[in-house]
Formats: structure tokens, C-alpha cells, sequence
């Protein structure tokens, strides 16, 4: 008989580890729900939560604004696994696995339009060449008027040594929640607990075999302005920064 797993707890480890790396990820968080909130009407609309992880940004979404309708999608088993066990019974959230390094990944949607398009601190994993074919994708998913949301890395590149204290704060920030490991668990902290968790073995073995190699691409934010117009966003720009995380924000 297996024992009932607590998926929230496995998100709510989630995002603390990704808080010991992140300094105010969870302010970043709460900007991309309240600039969904500014382009839905009356709450409701379709989101695509866009490499969704374990479900971090559906969760707030739903928590502020119950009547959205998300599709959340990502290639990690391990982390769909614990966004399905979240939801589970929630039809609002329809959790999809697809893979974003791969061109054909939209066919694993609904074909519909969506208000609004969200992700956070995933894109630096793909090369400049995919993230730039993505924007178009997204650009023919998004209603007239929809927003995407990046919130990501995006380091201060033009005034270096703006940037180095930027890198020093991060690096302090870092070293202060590691002193804190029983709250603020580390990268290596959470997957060996996954290694230890008999529900997710099926998940872990499948991600060991994923193909796609992390890229850490970190271009600064007006880099990704440029490749946004590029696709077809008729504006763009950065709204929200925390020394080297930023949002930018695009319209359809």
C-alpha cells in the first residue's frame, strides 16, 4: 500500500530552495500574477504557464484569480509529476508535458488562443536560437492585446560595475540562506530527497534520459525586447527588477 504524498510540501520546498538562489523571487512571482490580473477581464481567461516547473506560478495565479483556465506545461517528468499530484481534481489546470527544445512542442496544446503567457527563471536553460523561435510560437498563440511575461536572469551588462555589486548582493544573499539549509534547502538538498521519494522513481529514471543540454543563457533584458519585436509583439519592455532578475513584459 503506498503512503499518500504531500505534493504541496514538495512545492512549498521548491520554491524555497529557488528562494535561496533568487533574492525577492517571490515579489517577481507576485508582479507576474498582478500584471495577469491587469489583462484578464472579470478573472477569467486562458493562461499558458510556460515551463511551469512544479506548478509555482499556476498556484498564485489561481490563488488570486480562481476562475482562470491554465495550461501548464514543462518536459521535466519529476516536476509534472508533482504539478499533476498539486492539482489533481482542479479542472481548471490542465497540466501538459511538452518539450520546448523540440519545434513541433505547441502541438501538445489545444489549439486556442490564450490571454496571456507566463514563465519564470526557465528560458536561460535554452540556447538564444530557441528561445528566439518560442517568441514566435508564442506570438501566434496570444490573443490581439495579450501579454507574455518572462521573469528570468537577466544580469545588468551595461554598466559593469553597476553589475558586479549586483553579483556581489546574489552572492551574499546565497550565502546567507545557506546558513539556513533546514528552511532553505539547496539544488542538490531537493533532488536527493526526490531520489528518495518511491512515488517519483518511475519520474526520476525518465528524466535522467532527457535529451538538451542547459544552456544558461543570460542575455540582459533588452535583448529580449529586441527578439520579442522581432516575433511579432507589437511592444515590449522591462517592468520589474531585483539587482539581476528582471521581468519584461511583451504585447500582442
Amino acid at each position: 500500500m503506498q503512503l499518500s504524498v504531500n505534493w504541496n510540501n514538495w512545492l512549498d520546498q521548491w520554491d524555497k530552495q529557488q528562494e535561496r538562489y533568487r533574492p525577492h523571487r517571490e515579489e517577481g512571482l507576485q508582479t507576474i500574477v498582478n500584471i495577469v490580473e491587469s489583462v484578464v477581464t472579470n478573472g477569467q481567461g486562458r493562461v499558458l504557464d510556460l515551463a511551469c516547473g512544479c506548478g509555482s506560478i499556476s498556484k498564485r495565479l489561481l490563488a488570486q484569480l480562481p476562475h482562470l483556465d491554465i495550461i501548464a506545461v514543462d518536459r521535466d517528468p519529476v516536476l509534472l509529476r508533482i504539478a499533476r499530484g498539486l492539482f489533481d481534481g482542479n479542472p481548471r489546470v490542465t497540466v501538459v508535458e511538452a518539450d520546448l527544445y523540440k519545434t513541433d512542442w505547441a502541438k501538445a496544446l489545444a489549439k486556442s488562443q490564450f490571454d496571456a503567457v507566463v514563465t519564470a527563471t526557465a528560458l536561460h536553460w535554452l540556447p538564444a536560437t530557441d528561445v528566439q523561435r518560442i517568441y514566435h510560437d508564442l506570438s501566434t498563440m496570444l490573443r490581439s492585446g495579450g501579454i507574455f511575461a518572462n521573469l528570468d536572469w537577466m544580469p545588468i551588462v551595461h554598466a559593469p560595475g553597476i553589475g558586479a555589486i549586483t553579483d556581489r548582493y546574489v552572492q551574499s544573499h546565497e550565502a546567507y540562506m545557506a546558513r539556513k539549509t533546514s528552511a532553505y534547502p539547496s539544488w542538490s538538498d531537493w533532488w536527493g530527497a526526490v531520489a528518495n521519494e518511491p512515488q517519483m522513481a518511475e519520474e526520476l529514471a525518465r528524466r535522467q534520459q532527457l535529451g538538451g543540454r542547459p544552456a544558461e543563457f543570460m542575455p540582459a533584458s533588452d535583448w529580449h525586447e529586441r527578439e520579442l519585436l522581432a516575433a511579432g509583439f507589437s511592444e515590449a519592455a522591462e517592468v520589474w527588477r531585483c539587482f539581476k532578475s528582471a521581468i519584461v513584459i511583451a504585447i500582442r
